[in-house]
Order: C-alpha cells, then structure tokens, then sequence
C-alpha cells in the first residue's frame, strides 16, 4: 500500500501502465533526475538561484534545453541522432514539453531500457522513452552519447 502523500505513478505517467517497468528505489527528495543522469544521488540541480541548489559551474543559471545539453557535454556526452541502442555507448535523453523546455532526462540501460528519477519519487527502470511521456514531461526530443571505454 502507498503513502497517501505518493501518488500513483500510473496517475502521472498514463502511457506506464502499458509498458514493462520496474521500481529501482523508493521515493527520494534529495536529488532529481538532472543530478542522477550524471550520477549524483545526493543534491538536487536547479537552476535557480536561491535556497543552495547545485548548478554546475560555467553553465547559466537558466533551465533550457540548450544549458541542459551543455551539462551533458561537459560530463562528456554530444548530441547523436536517436535514442537506439549503440554497443559501447550510454545515451541520454531529453525530454522538451510542449513550449521547449527541458522537462525530463533519462539515461540508457545496458539492456536497451532506460532508467529514470521521477522528481522527488522513485527510481524507475522503463522499456521505451515513451512510458513516462506526459504534459510535464514532454516528449523525449534530444539525444546524446558517450563511449562507455574512456
């Protein structure tokens, strides 16, 4: 049974329901999908300005699609055409709602899934991008890669 302050995911995700997905952890406030896409489970990164949120430095303080993919960059990673499984490569996609904003990010899985923090809720392992499509989110839209050697 869930804590009646966690919603459904299938509440907030419609299109889950219909996939194959797996709960990875329990419900977490201390960090967010931006900070666990590059491996930090313990600070949220916000672009803004007050209440101590991290931010990567050198990067403007501003929650675009293009500051998210200059994060991506500096931890390695550059824009690649799709979100196809690439032997050798993990990948990351960015989800954009409907007016252009950076609204999700999620990084691949070994096994051609993709592996996601849902906000202040849990880690979820999901079998396609489109699983947790939704107005928040936006669609997954940019894609970016890296060797998995260096």
């Amino acid at each position: 049974m869930r804590d009646r302050d966690i919603p459904d995911l299938a509440e907030i995700f419609p299109k889950l329901s219909a996939s194959h997905w797996e709960k990875r952890s329990d419900p977490e406030k201390h960090y967010n999908c931006l900070a666990w896409a590059f491996g930090s489970n313990n600070e949220w990164w916000e672009s803004l300005r007050y209440q101590g949120y991290y931010w990567p430095t050198g990067i403007p303080r501003e929650d675009t699609v293009d500051n998210w993919v200059k994060i991506a960059e500096i931890h390695g990673f550059e824009l690649c055409a799709d979100a196809e499984l690439e032997i050798g490569f993990e990948k990351l996609a960015i989800y954009v709602d409907r007016f252009g904003d950076p609204g999700h990010i999620v990084r691949s899985a070994d096994d051609g899934g993709w592996l996601s923090k849902l906000g202040k809720l849990e880690d979820i392992w999901h079998d396609s991008l489109e699983a947790i499509e939704c107005e928040a989110y936006g669609t997954a839209s940019i894609f970016l890669k890296k060797s998995r050697l260096g």
